[in-house]
């Protein structure tokens, strides 16, 4: 079996539970599919080389390999276009390569790398048995929780989402009532929802939960869109629905929301 161990780079040691699981790999002489990154792929190529493991391939788009613990390791160096110039783009040829190589997908993620929620996405896609060891909450998800929807949520809920991107997830469910992102902006100002100020948009009192905050060198830039928005903006009228007392309708909607979470604590 094959297995393509991968990770955050933000990942600076490799969890107790992680280690069991990949002794188990070790103990079933396992190929283990890594990569040549600081973070996850450093420490699980030291982990094996510490163990005088060697069933290890190395995937690097690099000559040498940034990282290489034991010469006896193999090495698998994937071309990659000299079209392709961003560095993220350029070591995704990797990734992909490991994910098409390999049996299983084993990822160590903290919830925020775009690089591990890709393998995810991937591993996914390409109908590969799928492990997810979540840093944050200290555990493996369950097999029920292994899903494209609770994966981009557990993402979503670090990175949020823009407006361009909530227009598109609502299109994907049939709702097609915003166009374009000052479109969704126009509903939310006119609803009390979200303020703007120098065109900045921010969370107006009462409604922080839906969103965010953007940052720019330390300044507030503007708003993504957090996972409780999506659900809320399914449930809120449509600009036609509303009566003349819409904006309260939509106050007492967010009190109602924060009196639940309230009552729930």
């Amino acid at each position: 079996m094959k297995v393509f161990v991968s990770g955050s780079i933000a990942v600076k040691s490799l969890p107790p539970e992680v280690r069991r699981r990949l002794d188990a790999l070790i103990a079933q002489e396992a190929r283990i599919l890594v990569g040549d990154a600081p973070g996850v792929d450093a420490l699980v190529q030291r982990y094996c080389a510490a163990r005088d493991y060697t069933h290890v391939e190395v995937f690097t788009i690099s000559e040498p390999p940034r990282t290489i613990a034991s010469e006896r390791f193999a090495v698998r160096k994937i071309e990659v276009p000299d079209a392709v110039k961003r560095a993220r783009e350029r070591q995704a040829f990797k990734d992909r390569a490991m994910t098409r190589a390999c049996d299983a997908s084993f990822v160590v993620w903290d919830g925020k790398s775009k690089g591990s929620f890709a393998n995810i996405t991937r591993a996914f896609d390409a109908g590969k048995r799928v492990t997810v060891y979540l840093v944050p909450e200290e555990r493996f998800l369950s097999p029920d929780e292994i899903d494209k929807e609770t994966i981009e949520s557990i993402f979503r809920a670090y990175h949020g989402y823009t407006a361009s991107e909530v227009i598109a997830v609502l299109a994907r469910k049939g709702n097609n009532r915003f166009k374009r992102p000052r479109d969704l902006t126009r509903y939310l100002l006119a609803r009390g929802v979200v303020t703007e100020e120098d065109g900045v948009l921010a969370p107006a009192p009462g409604s922080s939960h839906l969103f965010l905050a953007e940052r720019y060198r330390g300044k507030r830039s503007g708003i993504r869109y957090a996972n409780a928005f999506l659900a809320w903006i399914e449930r809120t009228p449509e600009e036609g629905d509303k009566n003349s007392s819409g904006t309260k309708t939509v106050q007492q909607h967010l009190f109602h929301k924060m009196q639940e979470q309230h009552d729930g604590k």
